[in-house]
């Protein structure tokens, strides 16, 4: 594949390869930063300014300040100290001008409020691509080549806002303070109750602003794949996954999306990080197939020992619950499964609070774990599950312990914004994920890539053109079974 030809957006210059990135910032903002800077030095300031509102703008916090560590810094290069000083002097950021060592807390930052007047207009900056990030060059030379057969925008989005309101209305719930918590499965967050609202208006003012904000989101991802403007696919550093425009999408857009005039076909683990769970118990030496790429390689060997894990997943392999459970994820069947076990019988609803209670017992504490709808029924049934996945989290804990803060920010949390315990309870979500992320981009997709298929990553699936769906299908089932071994995991393909 031609690099020079994969987008007019990417272009080869002296110094590499460089990504013309467009993106938009309020007027006032634009023009003080132009008329204080020139040259490399504006098209870096455009960098930081553009990292720094969007971030705020994300998190509801434009007008405030947020923690900027060094790994955001380095983002838009090791040398740009001098332009985030200069940017503070000239009033144009806000900075609180401390920061914690010990604690990992680094300098908060802001825009100046006088500047976040009036309208966003287009700006547009280079940015360099290391010639070594192969799979994000093929995965941004695949995006490139996506069309979506959409004329109106607001059209397709005004089409599914009941079912986003009625996605953000099934997320909120009252507490019994007034306040509110939202949680969509990737985002958890809790809005307190202003004193002049009642819980109820509180609540019905927060779906309604709360769906729009999803609509807005929504509709800057589709009108970016139209006129191709998004960035350049990013490996997340806490799970390893392949972030880019279509990372977020949902699903229900992606019939809208083709290659070449083809429609995508979505192959997916079914049951993924619980086949992985399964999988992990059924061979615990995946852990250490990787090696130090599932951990930071910075880290001491000594920083998080694994054989405390190891043994005690061997503990669990003659158990019957253990071995009903793997039998239900290697053929892809567990939520329906466990649904007719807790309840008798199958159904839309039940299933969908078995999927919750699952995800619960891997996300959440330890000591919030019971909370969830079904966690005694499970545990009736399924008590060396529950048990295996307890202890594992302590092992997690007394692990941590033992790190500093630079070894805990290193393999959890690079803003050191989780509190250590948090983090070691969060630990065996994203282990899962980091090993679906290794077997799903840099062992799948990379196969795909060196056989000449176009294919993508999303979240746990791969997205290729309909034609290219036998071939890779069969390619996706092969390193699976290279992996996992045969029949330890089951796959489906869906438009």
């Amino acid at each position: 594949m031609n690099m020079n030809n994969i987008n007019q957006n990417l272009i080869t210059l002296k110094g590499g390869t460089y990504l013309i990135k467009y993106s938009s910032l309020p007027a006032k903002l634009v023009k003080k930063a132009e008329s204080l800077f020139d040259n490399n030095d504006l098209t870096n300031t455009l960098r930081i300014l553009d990292l720094v509102y969007w971030k705020l703008y994300k998190k509801n916090l434009l007008g405030c300040t947020w923690h900027f560590s060094k790994n955001y810094k380095r983002k838009v290069g090791s040398n740009s100290t001098h332009l985030w000083n200069s940017l503070v002097k000239s009033e144009i950021l806000v900075c609180n001008g401390s920061y914690h060592t010990k604690q990992g807390k680094s300098k908060k930052y802001g825009i100046n409020s006088d500047l976040l007047e009036g309208d966003n207009i287009q700006i547009t900056y280079r940015e360099h691509v290391s010639s070594s990030k192969k799979i994000e060059l093929y995965s941004y030379g695949v995006l490139s080549e996506l069309d979506l057969n959409v004329k109106d925008v607001n059209a397709i989005i005004n089409t599914e806002f009941p079912s986003i309101l009625h996605e953000v209305r099934g997320n909120t719930h009252i507490n019994e303070d007034g306040s509110l918590t939202y949680d969509n499965g990737k985002k958890r967050r809790k809005v307190p109750k202003p004193s002049s609202m009642t819980p109820g208006e509180h609540f019905e003012s927060f779906v309604a602003l709360q769906s729009k904000e999803v609509c807005k989101a929504h509709q800057r991802a589709l009108e970016a794949l139209i006129s191709k403007s998004y960035g350049f696919p990013k490996r997340n550093n806490t799970n390893y996954r392949l972030n880019h425009v279509l990372t977020n999408l949902p699903s229900r857009y992606l019939s809208q999306c083709t290659i070449e005039g083809e429609e995508l076909i979505e192959i997916d683990l079914k049951n993924s990080q619980f086949t992985l769970l399964a999988n992990l118990i059924k061979n615990p030496s995946l852990l250490y197939r990787w090696g130090n790429t599932i951990f930071n390689s910075t880290v001491p060997e000594n920083s998080l020992p694994l054989e405390a894990s190891f043994r005690l997943l061997h503990n669990f392999q003659d158990k019957a619950d253990i071995q009903l459970f793997q039998e239900y994820c290697y053929q892809g069947v567990l939520y329906e499964e466990i649904c007719k076990v807790l309840h008798g019988k199958e159904t839309t609803s039940g299933r969908d609070k078995v999927k919750s209670l699952m995800f619960a017992l891997v996300f959440k504490e330890i000591q919030h774990m019971p909370k969830a709808e079904l966690y005694d029924a499970f545990n009736e049934n399924f008590a060396n599950v529950i048990e295996l996945i307890i202890q594992l989290k302590r092992n997690f804990v007394n692990d941590f312990k033992e790190m500093d803060q630079k070894e805990f920010m290193r393999n959890i949390n690079k803003s050191g914004n989780v509190p250590r315990q948090k983090g070691a309870m969060n630990f065996l979500a994203i282990l899962l994920q980091r090993i679906e992320a290794k077997i799903f981009i840099d062992e799948i997709l990379d196969t795909l890539r060196i056989s000449g298929i176009k294919a993508i990553s999303r979240h746990d699936s791969i997205l290729v053109k309909k034609s290219h769906e036998a071939q890779a299908y069969s390619i996706v089932e092969s390193r699976l079974s290279e992996i996992l071994g045969e029949g330890c995991f089951s796959l489906n393909s869906k438009n």
